[in-house]
Order: C-alpha cells, then structure tokens, then sequence
C-alpha cells in the first residue's frame, strides 16, 4: 500500500511538473484542425503614425513647438494629423562655429513635446529662409561648418529619435530645398551645361545649381550617421541617383548615369540607398513639377519620374504643392489624375497648410463617396488590410507548436518606413495574457504589391485554458504608447492596441513524458 501510495503521489507531482513545463511538441501535421478567418476591409481613415497629413511649423517664427495647438488646428479643418514637419531655419548662427545652447535646448523640447502629444516630427535644418533678395543676402555656410552644427545637434536627435519619423535633407539652399546653392561654399555644382553668370554675394538666381558634389555626400551622410535607424529625404530623384553614384566613386560634376531604384532584396537595410528617400515641395506646380524633374519633357523627364515611383515603394516619400491648383494635362479629368499621381509615387504625407489654395481644391473635388481631400486623408501612406488569419492547431497541449497565417494587403499610397514590431497575443478568459513577437523589425507589404502570406511558428501558453487571439503592431522606440500602434484597414475589434483575430485557441495539459514515466514505474 506505501508503494501504492507513492506511486499515486509521484504521479500527481510529474502531471503537474507536465503541465507547467511543457516540451514544444513537433509542428502540427497538416491533417490537424485548423480555424481560419476572414475578414473585410474598413473604409475609415485611421490617423496611424508616420502617415498622412502633415501639419507646418518653423523656427523662430514659431519659437516653440505647440503641438497640441496644431493638433487643434487640423481638426478644425477636419483632418486628424500625426505629423508635424518642423522646420529650423539656422541663418542667425550660420557665421558662428557653434550652435547655441538655448537652440540645444529648443530642438530636445519640441522632440518632447511632439511625444507627449503622440505625433511625429518631420525635421529640417536649413540657414537660408528665403532667396536672396537686392537686400539680403542669405549664404550657405562652409562645409566644415554644417557639420559641427549637425554633430552638436546629433545627440538630441538620437534621444529624442522615437519622436522622429525622418529627416529632410535640407541645409544647402533657400529653405534648404537644394537650388540656388551659395558658389562661394559650394555645396551643390551647376548642372551640365549650365552658365552661372555674374553672380552677386553668395548667388541669388543660380537655380540649377543643384548637382550633388563630394560635400553634399559628406553632409548626408553626417545627417544618417547622427540619426541611426531614421531615413533622410532629398528633393529631387537625380540627387538620390548622383549621390549613390558618388558613394561607388564616381566623378562630380556630371549628370548621373544610372537610376535604379531600390528593390525588395535591397530594403530596409542600414544603406545609403535604402535610407535616403524623397520630397517634392512643388507637386503637381507644372510638367517638371518647377524643377523638381528633368526640364525638359521626354525620355529623361520620365525615367526619373519613373525612378522615384519605384522607388518609393520602399523608402518614404512627402512633401508639399506650392500652387493654388494643381496643373492638369489636357483631357484628364482632374480628380482622377491628382488622385492617380499621388498614388504613383507612394505620397506617405503632404503639408496641411501649403499651398493653402491647392488644398482647399482638394476639399471643393467630389471624389468617390466624398471629397479628393478626404481620399487622400485615408489613403495617405500605408494601409494594411488584414485578409485572412488561420490558426493550427485550435487545440493543443501546453507548450506546443502552433501556425499562425496573417495574408496581409496594402491599400495605401506608401509602405511602413519606421520598423514595427508584429505581437501575438493569447488572452485567457480571467485576462491572463501571453505574447509572442512574430517579428520584430515588420515593414509588411509594399504598396500595390497585392496580398502577401506571412506564416509565424509560435509556441502555445504553458498554461491551460481558452485563450482568444489578438494581434498588436507597435513601435519599437515607444512600445508601451498605443497611440504609436499601427490600427488595420480591417473590420474587427480593436481595443487596448490590438486587432480581435476572432481565433480561439484551447490549451490542454502536455502528456509528452508520460509513457516513459509510467514504464520506469512498473517495471519492464
């Protein structure tokens, strides 16, 4: 009987040593049950990170951020924002060899206050605030110069990175749209064939002098070394294609020779050519979008137009109008072709506030079931649409293998540029919760890449139970804040920052070791 007993002991012990710690069985067989669901796509306009609208603000104009107020300010226009480009324009300290120390302390609060009030900034530091003029006369200053002033603003930028979305590349030019650069620092050459002319102090008219040198590879590259994991946005696609061909050796001073876009292989990598994006700051103005393109019409023209769409589907891609209507060519019907350009290159934001007549064309055109503004406020950058979710099995032991199968589309413009991490998460009818990162740097699918599968293999919770599944797409800088979630263009639950799947899973105690333990207690 004390044998008896024993045995009966050991037994209750190792049952439940089992169910504690559970060894992952093998992968569910094919013949195992499975659950899928599908669902439907949600029309509304989610105001998600990193996309959108974008609200304008500049320094000192506006001497602090306020970034509650230019919340405030787009939703009276009835827009909801989660970007703010912040521009500084730097050209009281452009003769000075350093920054001062109450702009130090400008830039670190406007990172913070763009966190507390859950947006993004998108950030350019430029020294001329507008062309020069028979009075003024804005320069660019010296290379070494730039890049003092950028390592001294490079640790606030790095502490405060998860309050950034990207850079613009800015610094050389009026407004540091990279024209009319000063000869005398030469930061940008003259394109080919191009004859300056007399010149007054530091250049006035000398639009084409835009070519990218040796200099302005040095000062991009300063710009994503200070700022690790955050792209940076030239304004035009031939300053991306020479810089690159720069970066292999290549000589200055001549027009690049090759334009080809970044691909699926080469993205999301810590690259020159993965990181630098685009910004066109006179979109739809003319033809050449007023110097953005090649100037003249024809094959080259195109083939840069056609470098940016694609390569846009995998960097990001902002900007602004500077024209009260868009141009349209003769024909088309407006809507439809402004709507179409946006969406050919992968707009991930456009400026709220600039031009304001141009955006108040948007509001005033019927488009689909409302107006071209509000198309653009939902379909503005990423847009991912859950398909199709399956679990295998839907009951398993405690600890188990398990398939999960997310087909994900997206219906946006633009692509995620920002990494996200991908959760699974188990929830357990008395709210016991159990994660499992699927992945940790997501990006999901390009744009117009149509439906792509994504199979996860994750281990069940080790405790046993109903446990309903959810899925949460957050940010690595700001993991904790939902308001940096990503929200899906799908029809289901959504709260606490996570997507109902409408999955079930029942775990069940693991009995993997109990044929062995029994035998070794009996006997051979």
């Amino acid at each position: 009987m004390r044998c008896c007993a024993l045995t009966r002991s050991l037994w209750v012990f190792l049952l439940s040593l089992c169910a504690a710690c559970a060894i992952p069985a093998p992968l569910p067989t094919t013949g195992s049950p499975a659950a899928t669901v599908t669902f439907e796509p949600d029309p509304t306009p989610h105001p998600n990170p990193d996309r959108g609208f974008a609200a304008d603000s500049s320094y000192p104009d506006e001497p602090v951020l306020d970034a509650w107020g230019k919340i405030a300010q787009a939703e009276a226009q009835g827009v909801h924002i989660r970007l703010i480009r912040r521009t500084y324009y730097l050209h009281a300290y452009a003769s000075q060899e350093t920054l001062p120390p109450s702009l130090l302390a400008t830039v670190a609060q406007d990172l913070s206050a763009a966190r507390e009030a859950g947006v993004r900034l998108i950030l350019r530091f430029a020294y001329r605030p507008a062309e020069n003029s028979e009075t003024v006369a804005y320069c660019d200053p010296p290379l070494e110069r730039v890049l003092s002033h950028l390592a001294q603003l490079g640790p606030i930028l790095r502490a405060g990175r998860g309050a950034i979305a990207y850079l613009e590349a800015g610094l050389i030019g009026p407004w540091g749209e990279w024209h009319s650069a000063s000869p005398e620092a030469a930061l940008l050459d003259p394109l080919p064939g191009y004859s300056e002319g007399p010149q007054p102090p530091c250049g006035r008219a000398n639009y084409d002098r835009k070519l990218p040198n040796y200099k302005t590879l040095q000062i991009v590259e300063a710009l994503l070394n200070e700022v690790p994991g955050r792209r940076v946005a030239v304004r035009h696609p031939m300053a991306k294609a020479k810089l690159l061909e720069l970066a292999a050796g290549g000589e200055e001073g001549s027009y690049p020779s090759l334009f080809e876009p970044l691909t699926a292989a080469e993205a999301h990598r810590d690259t020159l050519k993965a990181r630098l994006g685009g910004h066109n700051d006179c979109f739809l103005a003319s033809p050449d979008d007023n110097g953005t393109y090649f100037y003249t019409p024809g094959p080259q023209q195109e083939r840069e137009k056609e470098y940016w769409s694609q390569d846009n589907r995998y960097t990001v891609m902002g900007g602004e109008t500077c024209t009260p209507a868009p141009y349209i060519p003769a024909g088309e019907d407006p809507a439809a072709y402004v709507y179409a350009q946006f969406r050919r290159f992968r707009f991930n934001n456009l400026n709220l506030h600039y031009h304001p007549g141009f955006i108040g064309w948007l509001a005033a055109q019927p488009f689909g079931d409302g107006t071209l503004l509000e198309a653009l406020e939902r379909d503005l950058g990423y847009r991912l649409h859950l398909r199709r979710a399956t679990l295998l099995p839907e009951r398993a032991p405690a600890g188990s293998a398990l398939q999960v199968t997310l087909e994900l589309e997206n219906l946006g413009f633009g692509g995620i540029y920002n990494p996200k991490t991908l959760t699974l998460v188990f929830r357990r009818e008395d709210d016991v919760r159990v994660e499992r990162v699927l992945e940790e740097a997501f990006y999901g699918p390009a744009p117009e890449e149509g439906p792509a599968v994504y199979t996860y293999t994750v281990s069940a919770p080790t405790e046993a139970g109903r446990y309903d599944l959810y899925l949460k797409i957050s940010d690595p800088d700001v993991p904790e804040d939902i308001r940096y979630h990503v929200r899906l263009a799908t029809q289901t639950a959504y709260e606490e920052g996570m997507h109902a799947l409408n999955l079930a899973l029942e775990v069940v105690g693991s009995r993997i070791f109990l044929p062995f333990i029994l035998r070794d207690l009996h006997g051979p």
